[in-house]
């Protein structure tokens, strides 16, 4: 049962003190010595087996309608991994396997830091996704490096066919993830348990507090919570988790935000004359040259309808206000959008290229970003981000990424999903709101008359993000330290 996704994210301060952590038996057993709450789960696992079959045709549906299914896999493969079979062979030799769990491709991204260490570390990888995206960047990123498989739906032979085969080590699962069957599955066969950047929303606990018998059960047998902030420490404790093993920490999100990085492309490489160049190109395998006087680069990212035309008014306004030469990247939340954002821009006589036809930015005045895992490359390559879902009311998405190469950023003003974040980021002048195209047009003019100011306001935010990261290395540090306590 994932957790609520809406409610507006607290603030949170890590723990002065570093994380100590009880890793002593006395707990896990008391876990799973405590009163297994039977009725509950038997009630739970056979609504699940009931309702399977209506399950997996509606996943199916949706995926093919949306164009979400996993394309690296059959789909029998696919529903065949997600039920425990046909799953990747694993080596009888294969000693202390860890199973990372991440949902979709944020929770990945999230987590990516804690993967290149531990691969570092030569500890052998599990990683399983829910989602098609999820799926995609883990087997672009670790396709030869760790096993990977759709996560195993929560019903308990499957459940039990999937840890038979594996017989992983450790289980971490990543922010909101709490499966009963998989906890108790878990819990049964002594296998460690971790959450880490967890987060306890108010409805959640509420909801969870209704049956407190398994909420106890459930959260009392976890070795180690890391959370995003104090309130969610408060939240698990009251649900049952052991005190001595539950720790606010820095939000892991912000060291992932400076994990890795990108040499930007430029609109000017040699590559880019003839517009071809392969998607999966790596940036620094590029011999960049920069023109005397650079264009100015506007990004607007993670959009979503009607920020795009919005956007695209504003760049109107511009170019017909400025003398300088101007680009814009435009990024689409969703792929499925690609293609409806591309009419768009016909219809409004711009004129643009795509990257999924092999371009780059800099070959037109617009460049349609229409591709995975490359939105780095055109933040690093940018003079202002706007960032999506926030002048729609979707939320806002993340702008750390942004704030990472140093790029001031301007947002609607719908961000309770990262209010944290975005509160943060104004407080050091990274970021401003605004919601109609007169107030984007302003602040865009005013990046564009005053580059040197804004400049300054993009690296206060990295700064600010460099200081957030060394704290968020606590929570990688811990989890460490719980797996070479094993």
């Amino acid at each position: 049962m994932r957790q609520d996704q809406q409610d507006i994210q607290q603030p949170g301060q890590p723990d002065d003190l570093p994380v100590k952590l009880a890793l002593g038996s006395d707990l896990k057993t008391s876990a799973i010595t405590s009163p297994r709450p039977h009725l509950l789960l038997a009630l739970y696992q056979s609504l699940f087996t009931a309702l399977l079959p209506i399950y997996l045709l509606a996943k199916l549906i949706r995926a093919w309608l949306k164009d979400k299914h996993i394309k690296e896999l059959t789909v029998l493969d696919q529903y065949a991994q997600s039920l425990g079979f046909r799953l990747p062979p694993v080596s009888p030799k294969l000693k202390g396997l860890v199973w990372i769990h991440a949902v979709s491709l944020g929770e990945l991204n999230t987590v990516k830091p804690l993967i290149d260490q531990l691969l570092t570390g030569g500890h052998p990888l599990l990683i399983t996704n829910t989602t098609a995206t999820g799926y995609w960047r883990t087997h672009s990123l670790y396709a030869d490096q760790v096993l990977h498989c759709p996560m195993v739906i929560d019903q308990p032979s499957a459940v039990r066919r999937f840890l038979k085969h594996f017989n992983p080590a450790q289980l971490v699962l990543v922010e909101t993830e709490i499966w009963p069957t998989l906890l108790d599955s878990a819990y049964r066969a002594n296998l460690p348990v971790a959450l880490i950047n967890a987060r306890m929303t108010q409805r959640s606990a509420s909801r969870l507090k209704r049956a407190p018998k398994l909420s106890r059960y459930l959260f009392s047998g976890f070795d180690l919570i890391l959370c995003q902030d104090s309130l969610s420490v408060t939240r698990f404790t009251e649900l049952g988790a052991h005190a001595e093993r539950v720790r606010s920490c820095t939000n892991l999100k912000f060291l992932s935000a400076l994990s890795s990085s990108v040499t930007p492309l430029d609109y000017t490489d040699q590559f880019a004359a003839d517009g071809a160049l392969e998607p999966e190109l790596s940036a620094d395998k590029l011999e960049l040259k920069s023109p005397p006087i650079s264009p100015f680069v506007l990004t607007a990212a993670s959009t979503h309808d009607p920020e795009e035309r919005m956007i695209l008014e504003v760049f109107k306004r511009l170019q017909a206000a400025s003398t300088q030469e101007l680009k814009l990247i435009l990024v689409p939340r969703h792929p499925e959008r690609f293609d409806e954002v591309a009419r768009l821009l016909s219809q409004m006589s711009m004129t643009f290229c795509r990257r999924s036809e092999g371009r780059l930015p800099g070959q037109t005045a617009v460049f349609l970003g229409d591709s995975l895992g490359e939105l780095e490359r055109w933040y690093a390559m940018s003079d202002l981000a706007f960032v999506g879902g926030s002048i729609a009311n979707i939320g806002g998405h993340t702008p750390m990424e942004a704030a990472k190469y140093a790029v001031p950023v301007v947002m609607g003003r719908h961000t309770h999903k990262c209010q944290d974040m975005v509160d943060r980021l104004s407080d050091v002048g990274a970021l401003v709101q605004a919601q109609t195209v007169d107030e984007l047009y302003a602040v865009c003019q005013a990046a564009i008359n005053a580059p040197a100011e804004y400049a300054d306001k993009g690296a206060r935010g990295q700064a600010m993000l460099e200081r957030l990261a060394l704290d968020a290395q606590k929570q990688i540090d811990a989890l460490i330290d719980l797996m070479e306590a094993r």
